[in-house]
């Protein structure tokens, strides 16, 4: 399957391995080496080119799990105003010092006053397409969307690479039976814990419960039919879109004839530090995990 590209970012093989070294002298500093379920190393490096290309004004981060996304920011744009949006706060490790924090999902704040060149980093397993949509109506120039799922992959939402495959989306997690019952199972405790909330602190039950983030679930993303409409519509309003490459070939990569930027696992760590080598020892999905993290330029 051939990616969907257009006008993307040309670089030489030389220039990224010159940039992947200046990377690790940061990455090699992240407050924590595990973030199973976060970015790794392949997309912490797509996040680094893309930022120092775009050297964006404001950097809007939705979801932000433990904050190491918001360290690499942080640090790959020391200048830039930072935003930082999950509706789960209590995940996070890391707290930024420079970077404003949200409890509220991206469409519920005001983008009315963004910087022309303002760049917003969606990393929370939301409709991409419905993400890029409110983003150009809000101004946003520069997206980077970080699980591109392709249509080969099980996944958790509606991504551009779908959308450019005519492969819609089925909420599969969410539908199954086990889940489904527990998630009935929770929904009646959260009533029932509303209601006695009501009888015991009017007050904060008012706040709580008739705030619209409280409801904020991710089994209420909703089915795609597969369409050949999205990537046409999509296509039309944007100017750039650049899939960077995997570091190496793997499993969820092998049927792709885009080209990763190591030729093997042992090409990747003769250019990688010792920390690096060692951490990839022992978590070989620290090199393999990849989902076609994504630049989108907007017209």
């Amino acid at each position: 399957m051939k990616s969907f590209r257009k006008n993307p970012f040309l670089y030489e093989r030389e220039e990224l391995i010159d940039s992947f070294k200046k990377f690790l002298e940061i990455y090699e500093n992240r407050p924590f080496k595990s973030n199973f379920g976060g970015m790794q190393l392949a997309h912490c490096f797509a996040l680094y080119i893309f930022l120092k290309k775009v050297k964006p004004s404001l950097i809007v981060e939705s979801g932000v799990l433990r904050g190491q996304g918001t360290w690499l920011i942080e640090n790959i744009c020391p200048t830039s105003e930072i935003i930082c949006i999950d509706v789960y706060p209590h995940k996070r490790i890391y707290t930024s010092k420079k970077a404003k924090y949200y409890s509220k999902d991206f469409k519920y704040l005001d983008w009315t006053n963004i910087p022309e060149n303002s760049l917003a980093f969606f990393d929370d397993h939301q409709n991409a397409v419905d993400r890029l949509i409110y983003a150009k109506w809000c101004g946003f120039k520069h997206l980077i969307f970080e699980d591109n799922y392709s249509d080969k992959q099980d996944c958790d939402a509606y991504s551009l690479k779908r959308a450019f495959s005519n492969s819609g989306f089925t909420n599969k997690y969410y539908k199954a039976p086990i889940k489904e019952y527990f998630r009935k199972l929770f929904s009646s405790f959260k009533m029932e814990t509303k209601k006695l909330s009501y009888r015991l602190y009017p007050k904060l039950a008012q706040k709580l419960f008739n705030n619209p983030y409280y409801y904020y679930d991710l089994d209420k993303l909703k089915d795609v039919i597969p369409n050949n409409i999205d990537g046409k519509l999509i296509d039309k309003n944007i100017e750039i879109y650049h899939e960077f490459p995997p570091l190496i070939k793997d499993i969820n990569t092998k049927n792709e004839t885009d080209d990763p930027i190591f030729s093997s696992l042992d090409d990747l760590l003769q250019h990688c530090t010792e920390k690096t080598i060692l951490d990839i020892k022992n978590d070989y999905t620290e090199a393999s995990s990849y989902n076609w993290i994504c630049y989108v330029k907007l017209k």
